[in-house]
């Protein structure tokens, strides 16, 4: 029954409505064939078939395009001649079929995605949260910000491809801060596209995008910069580990780790078809490290597992349903937090990632560009291209269990002493009756607090997915960096970096976060 489906199941039922379910014109087809066959040789690769379909209005990720070749590239030479294509088309009744041939949750990430840009009912499916307008402006770069992160107790550190490096005293009640101290100098830096800073807030990591003397080992008191070879073009993601080992990758997906003591690269590795976007360490590992790229997957490599194959121990394909992903960070030792193109964020297990994501996160309409966690990885913020920021739980349905758990605990503890007391009514003993009548009381409202619970995690049951419980107001422009600093009283401070050239700070009750609603208030 419609009851049982998720929001997904009915609008693939719509999206199938609508299909026209005829085949595309060969006409169509050899003027698409031809344009991407610039050469005139007959054949398009790989990166043609993905602009190709993207004509036929299918944008799917580097390696969904690999499948789809293996299925058309009937004489497997590794490109696809005019009549592979025109036979695979001709079986193929709509560009949106093709989907079909991919993981069934994929699937699901293609249509929120088409469901955001098509379907007038997505504003009454997903819920707009409360927003929290900014604490404060940060002004002082004049460029994208790359990188925010929190250091000290009232400090703060941000780079962005202006070049700058920029400390901040945040201690001040001001609604409009301005730098510290700038480190770069004017007649030397260079455009800043990645930047990492160690936990203790004394190295800063930057990638720059340059071919050539592209990443810098800062450290932060001195202000002083170290270059690290390795790298041989642009820099778009960049890690740090300890203060001896980091590691940085690049615009042709080579990942390289770096001795920081010896200033060199360790070990240099194809990680990925397309960008590097982001590197992460797994927390207190210098050796285990996952990667988020624009070949749409997220890889995990164990350093000291890297043969002549550099084969990663685990991958993600397709993370990002429609093509980049943007960020991957990691959760505990055996989950990942990805964003991408798509327009949504997912946790995985990487133990079974052939299973789907554990969990998605609905609600953005853009592209989610960057990610990040409080530190005790409760809660996760996001940001988005059109400057949507937003605060969601992380595990949702873990903490509701643990509620249920606790409010069935309660109801038990009250059931028998509900027993005892009647049994003293019953014997005569029970001095005062109302002590009976008050248990009873207890017991209907904790009754009711667990059927509200239950509805709640039917409900969340029903849309497959987690909403944002806060948005973070202020900019309409990209926001790339992202920052979480926990603060006295159950409160936090986040810092998000934008594409406006500022960071904005926010107050964010971490209290008021872990209280679990009806999205439903009807």
């Amino acid at each position: 029954s419609t009851s049982t489906r998720t929001c997904f199941e009915i609008n693939h039922l719509k999206l199938q409505g609508r299909r026209t379910m005829t085949a595309i014109d060969d006409k169509v087809l050899r003027s698409i064939f031809d344009t991407y066959d610039a050469d005139g040789s007959g054949s398009i690769n790989l990166d043609e078939l993905s602009k190709a379909l993207s004509m036929l209005g299918v944008k799917v990720s580097q390696n969904s395009t690999n499948k789809v070749l293996k299925i058309i590239d009937k004489d497997n030479n590794g490109t696809v001649e005019w009549h592979e294509f025109q036979q695979f088309f001709s079986m193929v009744k709509d560009p949106e079929d093709i989907k079909l041939l991919l993981s069934k949750c994929n699937q699901r990430f293609f249509e929120y995605k088409q469901m955001v840009e098509t379907d007038a009912s997505f504003a009454r499916t997903f819920l707009v949260p409360p927003a929290r307008s900014p604490l404060a402006r940060l002004d002082g770069h004049n460029g994208d910000l790359e990188h925010v992160s929190f250091i000290g107790e009232q400090g703060m550190i941000s780079g962005s491809i202006d070049g700058d490096i920029i400390l901040w005293d945040i201690s001040a009640k001001s609604k409009s801060l301005r730098p510290q101290r700038i480190l770069t100098d004017e007649d030397t830096k260079k455009s800043i596209y990645s930047m990492a800073v160690s936990r203790d807030g004394k190295l800063a990591l930057t990638g720059y995008g340059v071919k050539s003397c592209n990443v810098d080992l800062w450290n932060l008191d001195t202000g002083k910069a170290e270059r690290i070879d390795g790298q041989q073009e642009p820099v778009y993601s960049c890690a740090l580990a300890t203060s001896q080992t980091a590691a940085s990758g690049s615009k042709t997906g080579v990942v390289c780790l770096h001795d920081l003591a010896s200033s060199r690269s360790d070990l240099k590795w194809k990680g990925h078809e397309g960008v590097v976007q982001s590197l992460d360490f797994q927390a207190g590992q210098s050796s285990i490290l996952c990667s988020a790229s624009s070949d749409g997957q997220v890889k995990i490599f164990d350093v000291r597992a890297l043969g002549e194959a550099d084969s990663a121990t685990a991958t993600i394909d397709d993370a990002a349903a429609s093509g980049t992903v943007y960020q991957a960070i990691w959760r505990g030792s055996h989950e990942i937090i990805s964003c991408g193109d798509d327009y949504c964020i997912k946790r995985w297990d990487i133990r079974k990632t052939q299973d789907g994501p554990l969990n998605s996160y609905f609600g953005h309409t853009s592209v989610v560009r960057s990610i990040c966690l409080s530190p005790d990885e409760r809660f996760v913020v996001s940001g988005t291209n059109s400057g949507s920021v937003r605060v969601w739980s992380a595990d949702e349905l873990a903490l509701l269990e643990v509620q249920l758990n606790e409010v069935e605990e309660m109801a038990k503890n009250m059931q028998m002493q509900e027993n005892a007391l009647q049994e003293r009514f019953d014997a005569g003993t029970l001095d005062d009756p109302s002590e009976l009548k008050e248990v009873r009381s207890d017991i209907e409202q904790i009754a009711s607090e667990a059927n509200h619970l239950q509805k709640i995690k039917q409900e969340r049951m029903m849309l497959g997915c987690t909403q944002a419980k806060l948005s973070l107001e202020g900019t309409a422009m990209a926001v790339a960096a992202l920052a979480w600093k926990q603060t006295a009283n159950d409160k936090a401070l986040v810092a998000c970096g934008s594409q406006d050239a500022t960071v904005r700070l926010y107050e964010v009750d971490v209290a008021q976060l872990e209280v679990i609603e009806r999205w439903n208030k009807e």
